[in-house]
């Protein structure tokens, strides 16, 4: 761009010498003119042929006056080409100074974008290398819920609940324990009394077991309601930075779009200046 700023503006350089070398020619020729007016008039004075000097002088008076026309007109070409080529010229340097700043600006921003693309790509590169989304979900969960189980069994919630349970079955089971002891401290009592205590026995027997499988089918629940929690949460976050990701892609289609209107601009301001 700066060889062709360069090179216009030589054109101009060498217009205005032309212009110069014009007038310098146009001035040796009205002297010549001078000159051979006053080579005439003596020949006149001293020649007979006066008529027909004059005509020749008029003659060479006609093909100065159009030489000098046909300068002038060149000149009068000449300075309205180097007047656009000027014009052009300012044109062209304040598109270059603009499109300057905005191509450094956009430089600008692609470097913050190439660097927020790969760190997101760095810390989501598992996202992108798997093209099977659900497999990768899945796979996922059941990576977590592995380390799930192996690490944290139960949660706080699952313990209280828990700990609430089994201290309602070791009151039972303490209950048990003495009406046990009452039975055998009342085992001569008559067989039908026996039985009735026997009953009880066995039904406190089955809600405590009942209690148990309640306690067991709730923590299992709460475990499985926290593992799809963290999944719906995983999924979520996933979600988000896919969409991130997708914005950035349609910024950076943009920002070429941008570019390539840059350059024809560049294109066409080069054209021009030629």
């Amino acid at each position: 761009m700066n060889d062709k700023i360069h090179a216009a503006e030589n054109n101009l350089n060498q217009s205005k010498q032309i212009e110069s070398d014009l007038k310098d020619g146009i001035q040796i020729l009205k002297e010549e003119n001078e000159a051979i007016k006053n080579e005439l008039q003596i020949a006149l004075a001293t020649s007979s042929g006066f008529n027909v000097v004059s005509y020749e002088l008029e003659q060479q008076n006609e093909e100065l006056l159009t030489t000098k026309n046909i300068l002038t007109a060149e000149m009068y070409d000449q300075n309205v080409l180097v007047s656009e080529l000027g014009a052009k010229l300012a044109i062209c340097e304040n598109k270059l100074k603009t499109q300057s700043k905005e191509l450094s600006e956009l430089r600008s921003n692609n470097g913050a974008l190439e660097k927020k693309i790969e760190m997101m790509y760095e810390h989501n590169k598992f996202h992108l290398a798997d093209t099977n989304l659900a497999q990768q979900i899945t796979d996922f969960g059941n990576i977590i819920e592995e380390k799930h189980s192996e690490k944290h069994d139960l949660s706080e919630n699952m313990l209280s609940v828990k700990r609430k349970h089994q201290k309602k079955v070791e009151r039972m089971m303490i209950a048990f324990e003495t009406y046990m002891a009452k039975v055998v401290n009342t085992f001569t009592v008559n067989a039908d009394h026996q039985n009735k205590m026997i009953k009880k026995l066995i039904i406190r027997l089955l809600r405590a077991n009942a209690w148990r499988l309640h306690l067991d089918e709730l923590v299992r629940n709460l475990a499985l309601n926290q593992l799809d929690n963290r999944r719906k949460i995983l999924r979520r976050k996933y979600l988000n930075e896919k969409d991130a990701a997708s914005k950035t892609n349609k910024e950076l289609k943009r920002q070429r779009e941008i570019s390539k209107k840059i350059a024809e601009d560049l294109r066409i301001s080069k054209a021009c200046i030629r």
